[in-house]
């Protein structure tokens, strides 16, 4: 179980990875979030409009992002918050690897809190998003 106890302020880690990322899954990512703008799965509109190809979108690198913060988290782990800002476009192939660098922890009884900045990056070492979260952990593993 992931606890406070194993974590010091400026510790970094990685969370995980995932990808790469395929057209389908951005197409699915699509179709379940809503956001239809033809930039994200319609590769003429998208040269059209002078990028390299299709871009992964953002929300999804995000939901890609807390997705393994919960799994690093674990199950008596919560993000109570978490924000992001889009900082480069990603297309289909990439492989992220996410990670996360402590920034804070403030014990309290039985949980405590961790801040953290975390970030996203791509297989060519850039980092395409980044931002910070809050995540509520027990004190004692």
């Amino acid at each position: 179980m992931r606890s406070i106890a194993g974590l010091a302020e400026g510790q970094e880690f990685e969370l995980g990875q995932r990808g790469p990322v395929t057209t389908e899954m951005m197409a699915r990512w699509a179709a379940g979030s809503g956001d239809f703008n033809p930039i994200h799965y319609d590769k003429t509109e998208a040269l059209r409009q002078g990028l390299p190809d299709v871009i992964i979108a953002g929300p999804m690198k995000f939901a890609m992002l807390l997705d393994c913060l919960t799994d690093w988290a674990g199950a008596q782990g919560a993000i109570s918050k978490a924000k992001t800002r889009y900082q480069g476009m990603d297309v289909p192939g990439t492989v992220f690897t996410f990670h996360a660098k402590v920034t804070g922890i403030e014990r309290g009884g039985k949980t405590g809190t961790v801040n953290l900045d975390i970030r996203v990056v791509n297989q060519k070492g850039e980092t395409t998003t980044a931002g910070s979260a809050t995540l509520e952990l027990p004190v004692r593993g």
